[in-house]
């Protein structure tokens, strides 16, 4: 289900279920369902994915005006040897990202199938028409992206795909890339010098990246927001936290005039029985700064424990800046700013 919300009277104006068939027969079900809902930029459209299907409604009263199945790339199948012969299964793909274009009528799905197989998938909801491919094999670095987003013209995409496994150690190989949407065509890259997170463009040409990296007992205690010029690769900023660091979700205004970043105090806790390090989120919070200057702006409240570990999954957003950048939302929340 889908619902619209006029959120300062608390407010349900619209709803629309979406039937789509998610089990046949005996299959198997689907523990970890892709469910995502954008506007598009002029806010007359409202694009929902669920299911294997995208389902355009309108903006105002989300009356459905069409809908397209959107084919996931082929599963890899396996085998392992148990106590009672040889056992096969299949690794399906799966959703983890959805962004649609602020100039045109299109959007791109990232679909990922194991560590290290992922594609993009770039359609547009007026034609139905789509174009897939696959990051590895157009040189966009071997681990699956973590974020990708729009340049303001539509004519680029900007892919962050980490350079080494979760809790590594980032290296300087490149980890950004500006790519042509449709062929995949590599225009520009650059290494962050972060084991790349969540990304966030400006139309000036800014580009915002956090880190998503584990805390280690030694390292990685306080990851910066960099601030990067992704027309030159060169680094032009560094926005500090709250002493642990800037990490895991970012957003930018279209209007470019507020960043958001989630800034919530982390620490290296220890596992001795397994001899290994883990994230311990003391709290939760955001963090908005003023791009004409890079000023802090102002800080959230704390967001509680189950709110803030929600950054640390897998490619979710749960943090949005508005068009305008008069709000924020996290969550299920909404926060409006000074």
């Amino acid at each position: 289900m889908v619902q619209l919300w006029d959120f300062r009277d608390d407010k349900l104006v619209a709803e629309h279920i979406l039937r789509a068939k998610t089990r046949e027969g005996h299959g198997p079900l689907t523990y970890w369902r892709s469910e995502y809902v954008r506007y598009s930029a002029d806010g007359k459209i409202v694009i929902a994915y669920l299911d294997g299907f995208l389902y355009v409604l309108r903006g105002d009263d989300l009356q459905e005006i069409r809908r397209f199945p959107i084919p996931r790339p082929p599963a890899e199948s396996r085998t392992y040897k148990g106590k009672h012969g040889v056992h096969s299964f299949a690794i399906d793909s799966v959703v983890t990202s959805l962004e649609l274009s602020p100039a045109r009528p299109e959007g791109v799905v990232v679909w990922v199938r194991g560590p290290s197989n992922s594609w993009i998938d770039v359609f547009d909801f007026d034609s139905a028409k789509q174009t897939i491919w696959n990051t590895r094999e157009l040189g966009l670095g071997w681990m699956n992206p973590k974020a990708v987003s729009w340049t303001s013209d539509s004519e680029h995409l900007v892919v962050a795909v980490p350079n080494v496994f979760p809790c590594g150690r980032p290296s300087d190989t490149p980890d950004l890339f500006v790519v042509e949407p449709t062929s995949g065509a590599v225009e520009s890259k650059l290494s962050t010098g972060l084991l790349v997170g969540d990304i966030a463009v400006t139309a000036d040409g800014r580009l915002f990246g956090v880190d998503h990296g584990c805390v280690g007992v030694f390292v990685n205690h306080d990851p910066k927001l960099r601030v990067f010029d992704f027309r030159t690769g060169k680094k032009v900023k560094e926005l500090s936290g709250r002493g642990t660091g800037v990490r895991y979700a970012a957003s930018a205004s279209r209007s470019g005039n507020h960043v958001a970043a989630y800034t919530g105090i982390v620490k290296a806790g220890f596992d001795w029985g397994d001899m290994v390090p883990f994230d311990k989120q003391i709290d939760g919070t955001f963090s908005v700064w003023n791009l004409s200057n890079y000023e802090l702006l102002v800080t959230s409240q704390n967001l509680g424990e189950r709110t803030s570990g929600h950054f640390r999954v897998a490619g979710q957003i749960p943090l949005r800046v508005s068009p305008k950048g008069g709000f924020v939302l996290q969550g299920g929340a909404i926060y409006e700013l000074p």
